[in-house]
């Protein structure tokens, strides 16, 4: 019962922590997760460059999984972390119309690799998937299933 206890507090403080990003978000980002909820986006968007950090990036894949409209994401160099990368594979398993994830050049690693393997037998519209510049292999070992 304590390892459910225990899950429970973590989670609650994850809960927390993404609610007080949302009301600190202003400008662009809060206007793209505002369209991103009601299929209004562009083809297209990028937070490249844009250090997001693991409550955004909750919020930001809570929002992608259910957005109908859009098709591609860059996501690069966003200092995503491999906790975090488990969360944008789940994206995965939900949207049928993002074609392009653009990941390049975060710190994803084989935890990350392992999820997007599962979530890419299910989806079948992604097209286009960059990782590249991440430790997927975690230092060149080489992981059943990677």
């Amino acid at each position: 019962m304590k390892e459910k206890e225990k899950l429970a507090a973590v989670y609650a403080a994850k809960r927390a922590e993404e609610e007080e990003q949302s009301k600190r978000l202003g400008g662009k980002i809060r206007m793209m997760l505002s369209k991103l909820s009601t299929n209004e986006t562009p083809g297209e968007y990028s937070c490249s460059g844009i250090e997001l950090g693991g409550p955004r990036i909750r919020i930001l894949v809570s929002q992608i999984a259910a957005n109908k409209s859009l098709k591609t994401m860059h996501l690069s160099r966003c200092e995503i972390k491999d906790e975090d990368g488990i969360e944008i594979a789940k994206i995965l398993y939900t949207n049928n119309t993002l074609r392009k994830l653009e990941l390049e050049g975060n710190t994803l690693a084989v935890k990350t690799a392992k999820e997007l393997g599962k979530a890419l037998r299910v989806n079948k519209t992604l097209q286009f998937l960059d990782l590249e510049s991440n430790q997927l292999t975690g230092d060149g070992e080489d992981f059943p299933g990677i």
